[in-house]
């Protein structure tokens, strides 16, 4: 690793912790061999105050945990996560008291979204309060349970999917109960970090009355930022 000037590791097997024997070793040789600030990813279901204790004992400084949507309709009928609200905000509070840093990704525009639902996820990141998050839009794969079951019910445009390059970043399905939803799905995922904060309504509600006025006023908060 030295000779690669290593300073950081970053550990993205979305299994990561849920053989706690494990995990509890490899903490332990990690700790003795290599040292090095890391940062994993791991579920929420696995999340103990033992298991965190392993991993602050081993330098992990940074947790990341896909939570996917503030509803918990969608979350667990839909996405099939099976995490309850309220081991979601139980086990980040736990982050914040072992002093992580930690991340949440979410996935916006799956099967039955909409804009009540995409608004259940942003309150959510609030409460939460991550060092970091990102939204992306949900993209069927298929050979996936959720992507083959749009394919199956004809959710999927396949003139759009069979052209299609903006993976995580627009969306395929055709949403034929809104056929303004895609826009406002966009404007969604472009904004999440910004709507995640407390004025993100009033920010929402100016861009709907008017796209320009609202990128006149994101452009001044720009300026004076940067004259601050």
């Amino acid at each position: 690793m030295n000779a690669y000037d290593i300073d950081y590791v970053y550990i993205s097997d979305d299994t990561f912790g849920i053989d706690k024997k494990w995990t509890h070793e490899f903490c332990e040789l990690y700790a003795s061999q290599i040292k090095l600030p890391f940062q994993a990813n791991i579920s929420v279901n696995v999340v103990t105050r033992e298991l965190l204790t392993d991993l602050k004992n081993a330098n992990c400084v940074t947790i990341g945990s896909n939570v996917e949507s503030g509803n918990d309709y969608i979350r667990n009928k839909v996405m099939k996560r099976n995490m309850s609200r309220d081991k979601i905000i139980k086990t980040f509070e736990l982050y914040k008291d072992f002093g992580f840093n930690y991340g949440i990704s979410w996935i916006l525009g799956v099967p039955q979204e909409t804009e009540e639902t995409i608004w259940e996820t942003i309150k959510l990141n609030r409460i939460l309060k991550p060092t970091n998050s990102r939204a992306n839009i949900f993209y069927p794969y298929k050979g996936t349970v959720l992507g083959n079951y749009c394919f199956k019910e004809n959710l999927v445009d396949l003139e759009v999917f069979n052209n299609f390059s903006e993976e995580r970043k627009d969306t395929v399905l055709k949403f034929e109960h809104d056929p303004g939803f895609k826009n406002k799905l966009l404007y969604y995922q472009k904004n999440f970090r910004l709507l995640s904060h407390r004025f993100g309504r009033i920010k929402t509600n100016i861009y709907n009355f008017s796209p320009k006025t609202y990128h006149k006023l994101m452009g001044l908060l720009k300026m004076t930022r940067l004259k601050g």
